[in-house]
C-alpha cells in the first residue's frame, strides 16, 4: 500500500471588521508537495515551450493587459496565462501533475490574500475566488509556477476537463 504525502491544512482567517462593509472569511488552504514528478526534466520541458509561449497575445482585462497581480512585465509568460493551459501539454510530468491534482483535489473539499511559501513540488489548492501569492524570488535562479483553474466541465477552448 502506497503512503500518502503529508496534507497541510493552514485556516486563513480575515481580521475582525472594523465596518460592516469590509469583507470577512474563514478558508481552508490545503497543501502538499508531489514527490513523482521528475522536476529537473519537467523544468526543462517547460522552458521549452517559453519562446512559443511568448509569440501568443498577453491576457488581457478592460483592453489592459494583465499580469494576475504578479508585478511582472508584458514581456513574461505569466501575461500570457489566459492564452495556453500547461495541463493540455504531452509530457510524461503534466500527466502525472493532472493526476496528482486530481486525487489532490479529491481527498479535500472546500477549502483572502493567503501567502504559500514556494517549495519545488509542492501544490496548493484553492477555490478561485480567494486573493493569493506566493514568497517572493529572492535569488537570481529560475523559479517555475503553474497556476490553473480546475473546472469539472470545458469552459473555453483552454480548458482541460480533469474530473
Amino acid at each position: 500500500m502506497s503512503k500518502q504525502a503529508q496534507i497541510n491544512v493552514t485556516r486563513f482567517v480575515s481580521r475582525p471588521k472594523n465596518t460592516p462593509f469590509a469583507p470577512s472569511w474563514d478558508y481552508f488552504m490545503f497543501e502538499k508537495n508531489i514527490k513523482k514528478i521528475n522536476y529537473k526534466n519537467f523544468s526543462k520541458f517547460l522552458l521549452s515551450k517559453e519562446k512559443e509561449i511568448l509569440k501568443l497575445a498577453p491576457t488581457k482585462t478592460s483592453n489592459k493587459v494583465t499580469v494576475g497581480y504578479t508585478g511582472l512585465k508584458e514581456n513574461t509568460t505569466t501575461a500570457r496565462y489566459g492564452s495556453y493551459n500547461v495541463l493540455s501539454w504531452k509530457d510524461k510530468n503534466v500527466k502525472i501533475l493532472k493526476d496528482e491534482i486530481v486525487n489532490f483535489h479529491n481527498q479535500i473539499c472546500e477549502p483572502e490574500i493567503y501567502y504559500s511559501k514556494n517549495e519545488v513540488g509542492k501544490i496548493t489548492l484553492f477555490q478561485n475566488n480567494i486573493p493569493h501569492g506566493t514568497s517572493i524570488q529572492e535569488k537570481n535562479k529560475k523559479r517555475i509556477t503553474i497556476a490553473f483553474d480546475l473546472f469539472t466541465k470545458n469552459m473555453n477552448p483552454n480548458c482541460v476537463r480533469l474530473i
